[in-house]
């Protein structure tokens, strides 16, 4: 048929060609009575307003020569038989018709044609969802629409529908054609399932609506829709997508059911609109769709609208689902939330997602209000801009089996780069990443969540504050309310440069392990590590280094048991700390802390430990070493009870090198070494800030600790049953060892022992200062000192007329003046308590004093026993006695000093001795110190008579009796 044909013709030749397509006697009419392979040849343009049957199968309608296209106009054909072939043709429809070529066959192919000007018609339906498409779609499979163009020139429904009518409905291909839509049109809509579709090698131009959709409307389908299978999209390019309606979508399953989509090689770009996505899952059921090699570039309009690749979004069942080897520049690069019934088996990987610069506040990665049940994100690039949380899983009810592995992610403005919020989240793995953001690095926040097993291993996360929060490389609950359940946590081998390393508020951790981990600030920080508000079970941190500029460590009002630290290192940044290396204020037992290094860079408190308003206790910490501090190298207080510090060194420290506060009890340090203490004491257990004897520090002992050179008192005990035992004080600025008083509301010190210790070198105080009562000093070695063993009355409880330093004994004592003017042992007045009396009732037995400048002793309280005494070689007085009221004496040497040997009181020529005791050495450190030669008269000459008791403080000879240092 051509435009010179005549229907009168009988249109079997060129020369008898038809002139028309739908009279009665026109070309259709003797088509449809050829056998299959015939073809209606079209020699040129042909003008026909109708609408045409073609029910002969297997026949080919055509430009002829082949490749000419000739303009159809204003004809519909409707294909009622199969295997019908419609190629090189132009369709120019103009507003006649809603369709160019309705399709209701199987296996027909339409090729190499073009269509324009399908348009609304009143009177017309061909299908039953009333479309506007140049192609329709009725109840027929395995068609092939390849290489055609569509140009819509006004309003079309989509190019190509494929109804909900009954019949076949498998094998859809639509390749290499073109879709010019000048947002007019859609591509492809399926009303019902369609298996076996691919639509590939094609580009999508400036679209209205969706380039595929399949949306049924069900229940009023005509029949059950059933499951799409199949679904191929493959070598696209989609561009546009600017329907007015929100959340629709280039590729898009609406209120359906599918399985084993492909979107692979398709370009996405310039989608446009509010919630205009690339591939989108609504309201519908999906077993497996993957996204290859997509790329998805965001238009560059305003910033107020969402642009997604692939959403999921209200009541939706997606089962593996797969995104890899993509690339997106997008606000959003994965959503799926808003009621989202179930999503399983998610995998990304291989992809690069960059945040647009024009969205502000949105997740590259959001997944919320979902039951997510395994999700895998592999080698994955997100590069953030201006924003939300980059990574986000809120995953309520149910978040479990995620891991997040080999990930760079880098923020700008935003705030966390990975946060997972909300539900029971379950076996959680990040490895291998790395973050870089102004919030978070990764975050679990809300109250609402149980977490149980999170693993973040490998990780470099870089979390810097953005001017309005302090940004926490690892935040559990920072919004610090609700307080989520953590257990069996996992942090290992991570290098975390954030305002805190790892923040923790408000949450229930159990089983933690926190190890193999650096942290450090950036500038401005905060902490290394922070537990606020919590309450810790189990928790193990192993190997940390952190670098603060308040602390490297805290732990700030937490509950619980089982705290251990090993190997944790704090120092401070540039700037040093202001607070404290480490700081733990945790009310529970079973604290460990092993191995501690603090570097408090000469401005903070180096390990600064307590239990709160309660009372706890059973902690152990060892083998520290606590140095440049500032206010204490290790400070202990608040109420800590029934604890061991062993094998602590402090170096260094300004305030005090080791303080104890008060309301700590029972609790025994061993091993610990103070060097250098500026403007304090090397050791101090400090009861100047009790209100009350309920809130006095009581029974801290001290074995075998050392204070070299503290500007104050070496060791300074405050309270009642305290032991200083085995220690070594030397080289101070005060007083070696001292029990003193600090507040006139406390009861008396009481019960304190300070035995089998060695004061030396320290010219500026005495050697041992006692006030209290009930207290021994004993077996000590004290030489080179300001002075020796000094009794006073302390302020606490003490009232005009009396003391409250009495019944203590000071017994074998080795007590060496050297070069010093003062007093070996020697009782004075308190010029703080009017009225006093001075000390009195106390015993003075067994103690060796010479090379005194000043006297031997001075003794002023009354009721003392002093006997078994040496007072020998001093350059005052030797025996010098005050007051004789109650006193009991005896026994005592004095000789040999630069006064009177016994001043204030008489010789008893049958006890005393008054010529030299005859030592082996009187030099501090020689082998026979204070040792009796053989011929000493002071052997066995002591009291009880006749149990073979030497005077002074060491037993010598054969009738030695084995008490020095001995308790």
């Amino acid at each position: 048929m051509g435009p010179a044909g005549n229907d009168a013709n009988d249109g079997l030749t060129a020369g008898t060609a038809k002139a028309t397509f739908t009279g009665g006697t026109g070309a259709l009419s003797v088509l449809n009575a050829q056998p299959a392979g015939s073809a209606l040849r079209v020699l040129g343009a042909v003008t026909d307003n109708g609408v045409g049957a073609v029910t002969a199968g297997g026949v080919i309608i055509r430009s002829d020569p082949p490749g000419s296209r000739f303009i159809l106009s204003q004809l519909v054909l409707t294909v009622n038989a199969a295997n019908v072939t419609i190629q090189d043709l132009e369709f120019q429809v103009g507003s006649m018709h809603e369709a160019a070529i309705v399709v209701a066959a199987n296996g027909c192919t339409i090729q190499s044609c073009s269509f324009t000007g399908v348009a609304p018609n009143g009177g017309e339906t061909f299908v039953i969802e009333d479309e506007v498409a140049p192609i329709q779609v009725v109840g027929a499979g395995n068609l092939t629409v390849r290489n055609c163009i569509f140009t819509a020139d006004q309003a079309w429904d989509y190019c190509v529908v494929l109804s909900d009518a009954a019949g076949a409905a498998s094998g859809i291909t639509f390749d290499g054609c073109t879709v010019n839509s000048n947002n007019l049109t859609g591509g492809l809509r399926a009303y019902r399932a369609y298996d076996n579709v691919q639509v590939t090698n094609s580009n999508f131009i400036t679209m209205r609506r969706a380039a595929w959709e399949f949306s049924y409307i069900y229940p009023n389908s005509l029949i059950d829709p059933g499951t799409a299978s199949n679904l191929l999209f493959q070598d696209l390019n989609i561009t546009g997508h600017s329907e007015g309606a929100s959340f629709n979508a280039a590729i898009h399953f609406r209120q359906c059911s599918a399985e084993n989509i492909q979107v692979r090689r398709v370009n996405f770009s310039q989608i446009s609109g509010n919630g205009q996505d690339a591939v989108r899952i609504h309201n519908a059921t999906v077993d497996t769709i993957i996204l290859d090699t997509v790329e998805y570039t965001y238009p560059p309009i305003g910033n107020n609208d969402y642009y997604i690749p692939l959403t999921m979004e209200t009541n939706v069942n997606v089962v593996n689902a797969t995104i890899v080897n993509c690339s997106f520049t997008t606000a959003i690069a994965f959503r799926c939330d808003d009621q989202v019934n179930n999503l399983s088996n998610m995998v990304i990987k291989d992809s690069v997602f960059t945040k647009t610069p024009y969205r502000a506040a949105n997740n590259m990665i959001r997944v919320r209000s979902t039951s997510v049940r395994g999700c895998t994100m592999d080698n994955v690039t997100i590069v953030g801009d201006t924003g939300d949380d980059l990574v986000s899983f809120f995953g309520n009810p149910l978040l479990r089996d995620l891991t997040i592995r080999r990930c760079t992610i880098r923020g700008n403005a935003g705030d966390e780069s990975i946060v997972i919020l909300d539900g029971a989240v379950a076996n959680v793995l990040i490895e291998d990443c790395s973050t870089n953001g102004d919030g978070h690095g990764i975050s679990i926040k809300n109250g609402a969540t149980t977490v149980n097993g999170i693993t973040i291993r490998g990780c470099t996360i870089t979390a810097l504050s953005n001017g309005t929060t302090d940004a926490g490389a690892i935040s559990f609950n920072e919004q610090g309310s609700g307080g989520p359940t953590l257990s069996n946590v996992t942090l290992e081998n991570l290098w975390l440069y954030a305002n805190f390393g790892v923040y923790v508020e408000a949450t229930n951790l159990s089983n933690a392990v926190i190890r193999n981990t650096d942290m450090r600030g950036d500038g401005v920080v905060r902490r290394g590590l922070e537990m606020r508000g919590s309450t810790l079970t189990n928790v193990q941190l192993s190997d940390l280094v952190l670098v603060g500029r308040e602390n490297g460590l805290n732990v700030n009002g937490c509950v619980g048991s089982g705290l251990s630290l090993t190997n944790v290192s704090a120092l401070p940044d540039a700037a040093s700390f202001s607070d404290s290396g480490l700081e733990i204020d945790f009310n529970g037992g079973g604290v460990s802390i092993n191995g501690a290094i603090v570097d408090g860079g000469g401005t903070g408190a180096g390990l600064v430990l307590g239990t709160g308003a309660t009372a706890a206790g059973g902690w152990t910490v060892q083998n520290g070493t606590l140095s440049n501090c500032v206010g204490a190298g290790l400070f202990v207080g608040s109420a800590l009870q029934n604890s061991s510090f062993t094998n602590l060194a402090i170096s260094n420290s300004s305030g005090a090198g080791l303080l104890v506060g008060n309301r700590v009890t029972d609790c025994t340090f061993t091993s610990v070494s103070v060097d250098g203490v500026t403007g304090g004491p090397g050791i101090i257990v400090d009861n100047s800030t009790a209100t009350g004897a309920q809130n006095m520090a009581a029974r801290i002992a001290f074995f075998d600790c050392a204070v070299d050179g503290a500007d104050g008192i070496g060791i300074n005990v405050q309270g009642v049953g305290h032991r200083v035992q085995g220690c070594t004080v030397e080289n101070g600025g005060s007083d070696g060892i001292a029990a003193t008083e600090p507040s006139g509301i406390l009861a008396a010190n009481a019960g304190i022992a300070i035995v089998s210790n060695t004061v030396r070198d320290c010219p500026q105080g005495v050697a041992v200062a006692l006030e209290g009562k009930n207290s021994t000093v004993g077996w000590n070695t004290l030489y080179r000192n300001g002075g020796g063993i000094r009794l006073r009355s302390g302020i606490t409880s003490a009232r005009a007329g009396s003391s409250n330093t009495t019944n203590n004994s000071i017994l074998r004592n080795a007590v060496y003046g050297g070069a010093g003017s003062a007093t070996g042992i020697f009782e004075t007045f308190n010029i703080q308590v009017p009225g006093d009396t001075g000390p009195g009732n106390n015993a003075y037995v067994n103690n060796t004093v010479t090379d005194w400048g000043g006297h031997g002793s001075e003794f002023i309280g009354a009721g003392n026993t002093i006997q078994n005494n040496i007072f020998a070689f001093n350059g005052g007085s030797g025996l010098r006695v005050l007051s004789l009221t109650g006193l009991t004496a005896g026994w005592n040497c004095a000789a040999m000093n630069g006064g009177v040997d016994f001043d204030g009181i008489s010789v008893d020529y049958s006890k005393d001795i008054w010529y030299d005791p005859d030592f082996v050495s009187r030099t501090p450190g020689a082998a026979g110190f204070y040792r009796l030669s053989p011929t000493s008269g002071a052997l066995d000459r002591g009291t009880p008579v006749g149990t073979g008791v030497d005077l002074g403080a060491i037993e010598s000879g054969a009738s030695e009796v084995p008490s020095w240092r001995v308790y």
